[in-house]
């Protein structure tokens, strides 16, 4: 185990709506997944006996998990209204809610919705699912005061 392991328990999920406000939407959300990587072009030439990889284009893709609700300043109504207006939007993500710093950086990206749970569950189930996302224009901004 690391010297400093953190446990996930206060994490800030803001997310505009389809206004382009912003919405604090961590009450909502019990799980947060950002994903990080390149995609990967394989390269080798006749006479080599290994596969070599080489790194292009960055990639990221972005998830939560959250419980529906519905109202005004709900999860559900906030994912619905981006699904209305072609859903593009601002995403920012800290690990903890309290300012960016070297052990609380901050990742925010303009971001597509590719798929949210707008109706899903069984007699008694409490309604839950996955929003997923994908980068949408540009890098991820990593903010570390």
């Amino acid at each position: 185990m690391a010297s400093e392991t953190i446990v996930l328990t206060n994490a800030s999920v803001v997310l505009d709506d389809s206004t382009g406000t912003p919405q604090d939407i961590s009450n909502q959300v019990s799980a947060v997944n950002i994903t990080l990587g390149y995609n990967t072009e394989t390269t080798g030439c006749m006479g080599t006996s290994s596969e070599i990889s080489t790194t292009t284009l960055k990639t990221a893709s972005f998830s939560f998990d959250v419980f529906a609700e519905f109202g005004a300043d709900k999860i559900s109504n906030i994912l619905n209204g981006l699904y209305d207006v072609g859903n593009i939007t601002t995403l920012v993500v800290k690990p903890e809610n309290v300012a960016v710093s070297a052990t609380n950086p901050s990742y925010t990206a303009e971001v597509a919705l590719t798929s949210f749970p707008a109706l899903s569950g069984s007699h008694g189930d409490v309604l839950k699912g996955s929003a997923e996302f994908a980068l949408a224009s540009g890098d991820v901004a990593i903010s570390i005061v």
